[in-house]
């Protein structure tokens, strides 16, 4: 099915250096896995990024190769798990130009019955876009074309992507990307990563969690992250920034989207994803927005036991069996009905 695309021109002004086809395979029987249940959120950082105890972790599997070098990811899994278990991939923030896979603060989910996925990918300014979006359709092609294999027990037809700042950036772009998407196969050297055969398999999600990842960075002058992604100065690589850009892709038929963001941060402002979240409603895609009061930029602020509690309440409705009668989260912005949240400018063209 073919369906038009909308596309929305934002200001975005103030993102600064320093964001410190096969289809997917039918569901398996759900997991049976009584001590997810009873696991309590993380109430801070330090618990977040803790690995539950029991949890089996498996470093730098490779999942591609470009230009001779190996792509990794670490892959923790439930101490018990019982069937083939949903996956969440985290992918880390950093402006695109740093940051690693160690630091996972998603890995905490694998005590709720999730295996979890924590990727590289190319960073800039050696490799600029879009090799960071190839690499990461690249995993998830990984982890679903392996997904039957008894070896990682994972559940491919039910992946969720979760990242922060660049890496909610990446989130958002796994979500909104069609299996026909325009982003060119290749990177600037002509590299493209090899995947041993899972090239044709899907890199669709079935749900996102961003953390105030950017979202329209065509507006965005004199910054040196977005530079660094793009190759140079926004104003010589327009057509490029649009290709880049979250909003650009936005359609209905899009999985469902949590996004979160500190009303505080002036990294990316929050009307990066006050647009998202407006752009999402008005093609009809289920969206939850939580603005945190008096957060920052970074995962620190972030954190508590309300918002945990609230991103693993929406992946378990979207990569979790549940009855058929039951109702779709509400939109919302701290806990409150979300009926004038559409903040940000956006304009239809």
């Amino acid at each position: 099915m073919t369906c038009s695309r909308l596309v929305i021109f934002v200001p975005l002004l103030g993102i600064a250096i320093g964001l410190c086809a096969v289809a997917a395979p039918s569901r398996p029987a759900p997991a049976d896995n009584a001590a997810a249940n009873q696991a309590a959120d993380p109430s801070s950082a330090q618990e977040a990024y803790a690995i539950p105890q029991g949890a089996k972790v498996e470093r730098d599997i490779v999942y591609a190769k470009v230009a001779g070098q190996d792509l990794h990811l670490d892959l923790y899994t439930p101490a018990e798990a019982r069937g083939p278990l949903p996956v969440i991939v985290w992918i880390h923030g950093g402006g695109w130009t740093m940051g690693d896979k160690g630091q996972c603060p998603a890995v905490w989910l694998t005590a709720h019955g999730y295996v979890v996925a924590s990727v590289e990918y190319r960073l800039a300014p050696r490799f600029t876009w879009p090799a960071q979006i190839q690499d990461c359709q690249a995993a998830v092609r990984f982890l679903r074309a392996n997904a039957n294999a008894k070896k990682f027990g994972l559940d491919g037809s039910h992946i969720g992507a979760w990242g922060a700042s660049a890496g909610g950036h990446l989130a958002v772009l796994l979500g909104v990307l069609g299996e026909n998407s325009p982003i060119p196969a290749t990177d600037r050297h002509g590299d493209s990563p090899a995947e041993s055969g899972n090239e044709t398999v899907s890199s669709r999600v079935q749900a996102v969690c961003d953390w105030f990842g950017p979202t329209w960075l065509a507006e965005v002058q004199n910054n040196n992250a977005v530079e660094a992604l793009l190759g140079g100065p926004v104003s010589k690589n327009r057509q490029k920034a649009e290709q880049a850009s979250p909003l650009t892709y936005v359609a209905a038929g899009d999985p469902p989207m949590l996004i979160m963001h500190g009303k505080a941060d002036t990294i990316v402002p929050v009307a990066a994803s006050r647009a998202l979240y407006a752009a999402l409603r008005k093609v009809g895609v289920e969206a939850q927005l939580e603005i945190i009061p008096g957060a920052g930029h970074g995962a620190a602020g972030i954190i508590n036991p309300q918002t945990m509690a609230t991103v693993r309440q929406f992946f378990d409705a979207h990569l979790k069996n549940q009855p058929a009668s039951q109702p779709a989260s509400p939109d919302r912005v701290s806990g409150k009905p979300l009926d004038s949240a559409h903040g940000g400018s956006t304009k239809a063209k």
